[in-house]
């Protein structure tokens, strides 16, 4: 045998025999690379194509037109089950979302063009969805119900989901009213500045000084008049300020009652369903607040929206009017409810943002 062709020692070519611990560092490998790529395509491929899958087709038109709103405008659905929307217009641009289910189009519903949303209801109740592109005058009418059936639960689909948890007519308080303040600021007062003053003269929390009070009933006007009230530790600290400055103080006093996430939250809310009639600065300059636009056929809309820059009206109205306002909706205006599309947190954080248009920071 030629020695060059005779086996070669261990020692020469180290192979796996020798060194036992790499096969099961190979299947170690494999188990944390091939285990998480398994799932993701079961997850990604395989469940979408193996789960049932329905499919519906739902319609935007212009609120006035003959079959105006969306077609179909209530869905019904089983808990669990898939489903496929496939969004249209027949006329104008619209938006598609329904807030509490956290899904919306990712772009306008262009006519002549699909938009599809995939998703699965694991609560059941009821989902309100809405247009969210302001189109023409009943603009509001854009909405409808998706009905989430539990099949163990009979009532499930008629619940809503979320529901306010504030009861405003409990507080008797008349939000259709006129809530002008007989006192109110010459110009926005601003929060910073209050907050600055109060170090300067303020003996504990500000808040400290309403703690008696339900805020969310109390106009920044009534606010103004507590902090000359005679006789109370409050006027004292605040005896020799100008008018300006105690309006500074209602400033930082509205602001501490809520926080940056909250107003970013108010904010997005604000400029998607509300600047069609109030306008993107609050000054109810928005299409849909011309005294001219239409409900329906032959009924003017009665009152103006309402301008969030004017101080009188903000000075006036406690936070609990607007919560009314938003749940209920504007008697005489075009404005609707939206007991159906926001939580509780939803409706406080468009109120403070609301504020910021009186209030500066």
């Amino acid at each position: 045998m030629n020695p060059s062709m005779s086996p070669k020692p261990d020692s020469v070519y180290p192979s796996f025999r020798s060194r036992p611990e790499r096969p099961a560092l190979i299947l170690v490998l494999l188990a944390v690379l091939g285990i998480p790529l398994v799932i993701w395509s079961y997850q990604s491929v395989l469940r979408p194509r193996l789960s049932p899958e329905r499919t519906i087709e739902l319609v935007g038109r212009l609120p006035t037109s003959e079959r105006g709103g969306w077609t179909p405008d209530t869905i019904t659905v089983v808990m669990g089950e898939r489903v496929r929307l496939r969004i249209t217009s027949a006329d104008v641009v619209h938006g598609f979302a329904v807030p509490k289910l956290g899904i919306e189009t990712s772009t306008w519903v262009e006519p002549g063009k699909v938009q599809e949303i995939v998703f699965t209801a694991d609560q059941p109740g009821r989902y309100e969805f809405m247009c969210t592109v302001w189109c023409e005058a009943g603009h509001w009418r854009m909405r409808g119900i998706i009905e989430v059936i539990d099949p163990n639960d009979s009532l499930a689909a008629e619940r809503d989901i979320s529901p306010p948890t504030t009861n405003w007519m409990e507080t008797g308080i008349d939000i259709d009213a006129e809530h002008l303040a007989a006192v109110a600021p010459a110009s926005p007062p601003h929060a910073r500045d209050g907050a600055e003053l109060w170090a300067l003269i303020g003996d504990r929390p500000l808040l400290a000084y309403f703690a008696d009070v339900d805020l969310r009933l109390l106009a920044p006007a009534d606010a103004f008049a507590r902090m000359s009230q005679p006789g109370t530790a409050l006027a004292s600290l605040t005896a020799g300020l100008t008018d300006g400055e105690r309006w500074d103080l209602v400033a930082y006093l509205w602001a501490q009652r809520t926080t940056p996430q909250q107003l970013a939250r108010g904010e997005q809310l604000y400029q998607r369903d509300c600047t069609g009639c109030h306008g993107v600065d609050g000054r109810a300059d928005g299409p849909g607040a011309r005294p001219d636009l239409t409900i329906t056929a032959g009924s003017d809309m009665a009152r103006p929206a309402t301008d969030f820059s004017d101080l009188q009206a903000q000075a006036g109205a406690a936070d609990m009017i607007y919560y009314g306002k938003l749940v209920r909706g504007g008697m005489g205006t075009t404005m609707p409810y939206w007991s159906g599309l926001y939580t509780e947190e939803d409706l406080w954080a468009v109120i403070a943002y609301i504020r910021s248009f009186a209030f500066s920071d």
